[in-house]
């Protein structure tokens, strides 16, 4: 897909932020601010550039909010993950202490609250990064498919094509929703609890009925969950 990438500046308040206009073949504009705390709009080939800087504008305050907290993010951010025993690693929404043990062959097991992580080579970290990965992605494709299922019954009345359910590691979202139908949900959402899953799914689908995130788009997401909003938050302080 070509894509037209343009760089812009805005002045909000006592404030002052960059913004990088990615230009595609797409219907809406939508707005985002990245773990590293860049600024991002995604918009049509054909939008106007006084359209897409008042949308932003619109939106300032937001977007100042988001950086601020990813920047704080950055600054407290954790050390690298070393994948020794005691670690703590999250799964559905819960800490647990990685134990790891020599073993013949590679696999992890959650018994008694540890998350036992059996390796032939213990000093392999990309061994023990791989095998931890892999069980938490099969963990993934088992429990976002129920939830996504349940999700659907919740809109079963919509006369909509149900989305096919996508999964992979993404660095910037925890969901999307395309235009050829596909819900892509990132593999690490597993981390987070059941809750706020279903708050990504429903998320998503709703963009089926309006892909901006207006007051329409949040009043039809407070019907499907009442408390999304303390969904969001939790999901923000989602540990990785």
């Amino acid at each position: 897909m070509s894509q037209k990438s343009l760089s812009r500046t805005i002045e909000y308040g006592q404030s002052k932020f960059h913004y990088k206009i990615l230009k595609s073949k797409r219907k809406t504009v939508t707005i985002m601010v990245t773990p590293s705390a860049e600024v991002i709009v995604k918009a049509p080939l054909e939008a106007d550039d006084k359209k897409i800087y008042s949308l932003v504008l619109k939106r300032a305050r937001w977007i100042t909010q988001k950086m601020e907290y990813f920047e704080m993010r950055l600054k407290t951010k954790l050390p690298e993950r070393l994948y020794i025993s005691g670690e703590s690693h999250y799964y559905l929404g819960k800490a647990y202490k990685l134990k790891v043990i020599k073993s013949t062959r590679d696999f992890v097991q959650l018994k008694n609250g540890k998350l036992n992580l059996f390796v032939t080579d213990c000093n392999s970290l990309t061994l023990k990064k791989q095998t931890l990965d892999d069980w938490l992605k099969s963990k993934a494709i088992s429990k976002f498919e129920e939830r996504f299922n349940t999700c659907l019954n919740k809109i079963s009345h919509w006369k909509i094509k149900h989305p096919q359910l996508l999964i992979k590691t993404m660095l910037r979202r925890w969901g999307s929703i395309t235009s050829t139908n596909k819900l892509i949900l990132n593999t690490n959402l597993i981390k987070a609890n059941t809750r706020c899953i279903d708050y990504v799914i429903l998320h998503e689908l709703c963009h089926l009925r309006y892909w901006d995130h207006s007051k329409k788009f949040q009043n039809l997401l407070r019907v499907l969950m009442p408390d999304f909003e303390k969904q969001k938050a939790k999901l923000d302080e989602c540990v990785n």
